[in-house]
């Protein structure tokens, strides 16, 4: 229901964090540049000679549409129905319904690409299918966030400890080309939604209840007592989407890896 929101609501052509610059207005408008020049990074980092790519984790094919514009071959990876037939229908691209974990080899595999998709999946297995599929010298293209620590809070819930991923690329025999600490330039991202849910959201909810206190006081109180916990467990999960609090806890980074063979 989150990627069907940003697909149909929101319209965004992305489902990734955007790459934002200073002056960027923290709007709609300014995510959806940010997400395409994003998206234009990525495809800035795909070293020469590399032909065919494996969009794993591919949304609904907005990358996969900026690479084939680029020349490159791309095919597509998800179990969710739903990304198969938007991916399908938006890029035009191959489209494989598998978690990547259980993806045959796939022959001719240049560069496996994960934007935002690294974290679903343990770092180990995840590089040891990677060395599985791709031709030697093969590529891992990688633009996620990672933990600083965990300590078992929410906010560290998701995304892999960054020492942790960095020693199963190496255990894999994989050799870091090129990465980039691309952090200040992604938080953005967070300081637009959760300026969003506390400007907008929060207060049109509060407005609401008010509305409906005065009118059915009974009925209010009884659905207020039914849903509470569940209001009270969303507001507690804005800590993921405070960007001071990432800032603290995460970093995101570009990892260009190379299969040392």
């Amino acid at each position: 229901y989150t990627l069907k929101f940003y697909d149909q609501v929101l319209r965004l052509g992305y489902i990734h964090y955007g790459f934002w610059e200073a002056d960027d207005p923290r709007t709609l408008d300014g995510l959806r540049g940010a997400q395409e020049r994003y998206a234009e990074l990525l495809a800035s980092k795909i070293p020469n000679g590399v032909k065919r790519i494996l969009d794993v984790g591919c949304g609904t094919g907005g990358m996969a549409l900026k690479l084939k514009s680029k020349g490159f071959e791309v095919t597509g990876v998800s179990p969710d129905p739903y990304q198969q037939a938007e991916f399908s229908k938006r890029s035009g691209c191959p489209f494989i319904l598998s978690k990547f974990e259980n993806l045959r080899e796939w022959p001719g595999t240049d560069l496996i690409l994960m934007a935002e998709s690294a974290q679903y999946f343990s770092p180990r297995a995840g590089f040891a299918k990677c060395r599985e599929i791709l031709r030697d010298r093969g590529y891992v293209l990688a633009a996620d966030y990672f933990c600083k620590f965990k300590d078992g809070s929410r906010l560290t819930k998701s995304g892999h400890l960054e020492s942790e991923y960095r020693a199963a690329g190496k255990e894999a025999g994989f050799e870091i080309e090129f990465e980039e600490d691309i952090t200040e330039h992604t938080v953005p991202t967070l300081e637009f939604g959760f300026g969003w849910v506390n400007q907008y959201a929060l207060p049109a909810y509060d407005l609401l209840v008010e509305g409906l206190r005065k009118r059915y006081p009974r009925l209010t109180r009884l659905a207020l007592g039914l849903f509470q916990k569940k209001l009270d467990k969303i507001k507690d999960q804005l800590i993921v989407i405070d960007p001071d609090a990432f800032r603290r806890a995460k970093t995101y980074r570009l990892f260009l890896w190379r299969n040392s063979g």
